[in-house]
């Protein structure tokens, strides 16, 4: 099985870096990308770009540093290995991820976590498990996934977490139509972590 590590470097280089390792391709300058700017808004402050999905004020918070510091060359020299302790720190460790029984499910809501925040995603289970949905990890939480992932098996769990993270995507195009842009690329993404899909995540997640 994957350590949450190797999964963040696994989600990283596929989702964020296409499965490249040029660092010309993996690093962002869209100018329409409100991540790749300093301030977080477009045409605000400086164009730095991102790289291996890690924004400047992401990379900024991890390092202690001012924005000032994070600068184009030095957000192009941001290694894989670098960005997956970043998620591991605030995707894994932050929200408290870790006290949820390691396995496919648990990745999976770390990668949901990546791309909508953690708390988002926690309130997401919370309400898949009949719990008050304050996006806060903590042991009721943890104790009724776990049980749910003992007795209905990991297949069951990642059904369900697929089952409502997309039908939160759908609320949010249904709320801001502008971004069914994006719908392609979330559906992919999500059906990625199922057991059967084409490019076998699953087998690999748990070998």
């Amino acid at each position: 099985m994957m350590t949450p590590r190797e999964f963040a470097r696994d989600y990283i280089l596929r989702w964020e870096d296409g499965g490249s390792t040029d660092p010309n391709k993996t690093h962002s300058m869209r100018p329409n990308d409100p991540g790749n700017w300093s301030s977080g808004k477009v045409g605000v402050g400086v164009l730095v770009g991102s790289n291996h999905g890690v924004t400047p004020i992401a990379l900024a918070a991890h390092r202690k540093t001012s924005i000032a510091a994070i600068t184009g060359p030095v957000m192009h020299a941001l290694t894989v290995d670098e960005a997956a302790t970043i998620a591991l720190d605030d995707y894994y460790y932050g929200p408290h991820l870790d006290k949820l029984t390691w396995s496919a499910p648990a990745a999976i809501l770390m990668d949901a976590g990546w791309g909508m925040g953690p708390g988002q995603a926690i309130k997401l289970v919370q309400r898949m498990l009949d719990l008050k949905d304050d996006g806060q990890l903590g042991p009721v939480t943890a104790a009724k996934f776990n049980t749910l992932l003992a007795v209905g098996g990991p297949q069951f769990v990642a059904g369900a977490l697929w089952t409502i993270r997309d039908s939160f995507y759908e609320q949010i195009i249904a709320a801001k139509p502008y971004l069914a842009e994006n719908e392609r690329g979330w559906d992919n993404r999500s059906l990625y972590f199922t057991p059967g899909q084409p490019e076998g995540w699953w087998a690999r997640f748990n070998a």
